[in-house]
């Protein structure tokens, strides 16, 4: 999975394709479909979204996800702040302009089973 941070689009906010870069840390992705579609000079679209399309839809398996936030805080005593991962994930990933997404089928955090959550990362406009 951390391969893919290498295909998200450069007007992603630099601070977010560092953090998926520590994030992602594991995961087998098949039948990955990337699409497309428009004027290539003003890719990835997010400016100009009557101009084209750009999705990734990549269903993984064994994935494991850091939530730490990177680079991590220190403790008083400064040692860094480690959060527990999330492993064993299967679900499906999505790109789509500048808009994150993932569909979780299964996991756990810990000993917790975790089943059918979503999550999405936004472009934030300033």
């Amino acid at each position: 999975m951390t391969r893919l941070v290498h295909y998200l689009p450069t007007s992603l906010n630099e601070r977010v394709r560092v953090y998926l870069g520590h994030a992602l840390q594991a995961g087998t992705a098949r039948n990955a479909t990337l699409e497309v579609h428009g004027d290539l000079t003003k890719f990835p679209y997010s400016k100009f979204p009557d101009a084209g399309q750009f999705r990734i839809v990549a269903p993984f398996t064994g994935g494991k996800f850091d939530p730490t936030p990177f680079p991590p805080s220190k403790m008083l005593n400064g040692t860094p702040q480690i959060w527990p991962g999330f492993e064993g994930i299967d679900g499906t990933f999505h790109l789509a302009q500048n808009k994150l997404g993932f569909d979780i089928d299964r996991g756990h955090y810990r000993d917790v089973r975790v089943q059918k959550v979503t999550g999405r990362i936004n472009e934030r406009h300033r």
